[in-house]
């Protein structure tokens, strides 16, 4: 059963985008300089393409965020399956962005040593203020029948 859609909305900041561009050392003057920005071709300000890490820590709605248990629920162990970003548009100084996070399905693959495989899906789509969609984020966690190696 698919959990319900939670969404949050932030308006990007410039000074935010240049705290963000400075933490990751990324001295790139379209994170700093609206004429250089323009220059490159964008509208303004651009966010770095993994600015979006820092939204999700508020995406949590004050609950724990789900992740992989080292033991899975069924005895096995659980872990990080990846993650998936599709980029449409990009995102820019002064856009509001609302972020609706939603289940985004499972499914399960037999695995070589760790039993049967379960990947449940978490996505998150981020739409700017005319609704455009701006990017997708899929997290991947894993889960196995069993601890890799027992039998």
């Amino acid at each position: 059963m698919a959990d319900e859609a939670r969404t949050l909305t932030l308006t990007v900041e410039r000074g935010k985008i240049a705290e963000f561009a400075r933490a990751i050392r990324d001295n790139n003057p379209i994170y700093f300089d609206q004429t250089k920005a323009r220059a490159a071709g964008f509208a303004d300000i651009p966010v770095p393409p993994t600015f979006f890490e820092v939204w999700l820590r508020f995406m949590d709605f004050g609950e724990d965020r789900p992740r992989p248990s080292p033991r899975g629920n069924t005895g096995g162990a659980g872990f990080d399956g990846g993650r998936e970003v599709e980029y449409f548009k990009p995102i820019l100084a002064g856009d509001t962005v609302t972020m609706t996070k939603r289940d985004g399905g499972s499914y399960q693959r037999e695995g070589r040593r760790g039993g049967q495989l379960t990947f449940k899906v978490e996505e998150c789509v981020f739409t700017n203020q005319r609704g455009e969609k701006m990017l997708v984020l899929r997290n991947i966690t894993v889960s196995t029948s069993q601890v890799p190696g027992e039998r």
